[in-house]
């Protein structure tokens, strides 16, 4: 059976061939009413477009790339723990989601160097960065010369195409949660502020709502038994506590628990990520939502 062509497409709809092609390659230029005559033409038909050819039409590959920076080298990096490995599932699918309905197609590729990220040219239109978080690496992929964007750690990278979580304001909106149940001494658990910017991010937005003087800030490491640890030390002394990520605010919660006190009813407790594992937590943990499939 012959393919179904564009031509029939548009008659179908009541549009130009033209208007047909600028639906599925440059949807922003077509009105929305347009968008859906073309579409449920399209459906009706069963008509599937050629991406490969388009790209041809392009001069271009109909390839975007997802690329993910290795960070080796790193002494702690969150997306090396297998806890966190939800948060590129996440951005995977909603990237894919949106290539899916576009004339392009997504290749998904890793780089430790800018030897790694211009083998690319050639292969692929333009890169989506998935958490770029410092300079250096921001500056080794606009040398590449393909179109990018950088994700989402990118809020101090000016003069960058970026796409951003704002931490100041996350960190704002925990201390505003504690506030609002009324908390006056809460405390703060963090650590690796000295290498992690979006940590010191989080905590100077927790600090523009509760002066310092009024904030317990402890913490010698991330995760459930470092958060246990710190909940420990701070138990009777405090009035509601705050967790840099929500496997942190989770060991906290254990603490707290085991020493007969009820989370949110006695102590309000808040973390940062909303974390899948929080369904699972014998206790209910408030948490900031990062909504990756919006940053990207």
């Amino acid at each position: 059976m012959k393919p179904l062509s564009r031509d029939e497409v548009a008659a179908a709809a009541g549009v130009s061939s033209a208007t047909v092609s600028r639906v599925y390659n440059n949807p922003s230029s077509v009105s929305a009413a347009k968008q859906r005559d073309v579409f449920e033409a399209a459906e009706k038909l069963g008509y599937i477009p050629n991406k490969s050819a388009s790209a041809l039409r392009r001069n271009g590959t109909g390839i975007i790339t997802l690329v993910e920076l290795k960070k080796e080298q790193r002494p702690y990096y969150w997306g090396d723990l297998p806890i966190f490995k939800w948060f590129y599932t996440d951005v995977l699918h909603a990237v894919k989601n949106i290539i899916d309905e576009s004339m392009f197609q997504l290749n998904i590729a890793s780089a430790s160097d800018s030897r790694d990220i211009t083998a690319l040219r050639g292969q692929t239109d333009g890169l989506i960065c998935y958490d770029v978080d410092e300079t250096a690496e921001a500056e080794m992929i606009a040398a590449s010369n393909l179109p990018y964007v950088l994700g989402h750690h990118t809020k101090s990278f000016e003069g960058f195409n970026r796409s951003s979580t704002d931490n100041f304001e996350g960190g704002r909106l925990q201390a505003q949660l504690l506030k609002d149940t009324g908390c006056s001494s809460p405390a703060y658990i963090t650590a690796h502020l000295d290498m992690v910017q979006p940590h010191l991010d989080r905590l100077e937005g927790f600090l523009s709502v509760y002066p310092e003087h009024d904030v317990r800030i402890v913490g010698d490491g991330i995760g459930r038994t470092a958060g246990f640890r710190a909940a420990v030390e701070i138990i009777g002394k405090v009035d509601g506590i705050a967790a840099v990520n929500d496997i942190t605010a989770a060991g906290a919660g254990y603490a707290l628990s085991e020493a007969g006190i009820k989370v949110q009813q006695d102590i309000p407790l808040v973390g940062y990520d909303n974390m899948p594992l929080s369904i699972a937590l014998p206790f209910k943990l408030l948490s900031i939502d990062l909504r990756p499939s919006q940053i990207y």
